[in-house]
Parts: C-alpha cells; structure tokens; sequence
C-alpha cells in the first residue's frame, strides 16, 4: 500500500478542505439552490451580485468604472410590488465590513429592505417576512419543493 509522507498528507488534507469551500461559500451555494426551487420568477427576481473575490488590478478598476459599488449585498432581490430587498450572506462569525454597514443604512432610508442571513433557515424566514411567496419549504435543513 503507498502512504504519503506526512508533509504531503498534510497539505493534499487541506487542499480537500479548501475545494469544498469555506461556510460561507456553502451557504452561497445552499441559499442559491433554495432560492431557484422556493421563489417564481413571475413573483420575485432574483440574482447573486458577485462583487467579492480578488480582481486584478486592471480587471478591478475597469470593474469600478462600469460602476461596481463596494458593500453592494450577495443577493438582490426584485419583491412582490416592486420593492427593492438585499440579503447579505455572512458565515457563523462573518462580521459586516463598513461598506457594507453603511449600504443596510442607505438601502433601508430610501424604502428598501436589507437583512444579513447566517442560515439558509434565517434566508426562509427573512424572505417569508418580507411577504415573498415561497413554492419550497426546509426540513431538517433540506430543501423541499411544495406541490401545488
């Protein structure tokens, strides 16, 4: 049987754990899944801002001057009637960056709604709250399609 040297153990160890994604990359992923399964989009639009990751230099500010806004949240929304809705997905222990901080503050005066989720539960009830139909319902943390 070949075994690896434990420096190389180590670090094909890691290598695992990083391509499964940190928590929140999970939860992008598991909200993504929820979100094309529970919402219509005769109802409610929906999209992934994908503003976060590494740019480089060129790629960033060409990016900055098409218009890409720092603290925009990880998905928009389009609710029933019109209203604007942003949810920014944050890990267990994800703290809110200032931008981000201060887009909730001006988000929230001009009438629109903001909300920071930590779970695909707390995404359920955020969007249930906000009055969006909802053709999906978790159980045990799994995603189940309601029948008509």
């Amino acid at each position: 049987m070949l075994k690896l040297r434990p420096e190389l153990a180590a670090s094909t160890a890691a290598r695992k754990a990083r391509s499964k994604g940190s928590p929140e990359d999970r939860l992008h992923r598991a909200v993504a899944s929820y979100l094309s399964l529970a919402l219509h989009d005769d109802e409610c639009l929906w999209w992934h801002c994908p503003n976060g990751e590494y740019r480089s230099p060129k790629t960033a500010a060409k990016l900055k001057a098409f218009g890409v806004r720092p603290g925009v949240p990880d998905i928009c929304l389009i609710l029933p009637g019109g209203t604007a809705g942003f949810i920014e997905l944050k890990a267990e222990k994800g703290v809110l960056s200032p931008t981000q901080k201060a887009f909730s503050l001006r988000s929230n005066s001009i009438g629109a709604k903001w909300a920071v989720c930590r779970s695909l539960e707390e995404v359920a009830i955020t969007l249930n709250n906000w009055g969006v139909p909802l053709h999906a319902t978790l159980f045990n943390n799994q995603i189940c399609k309601r029948l008509a």
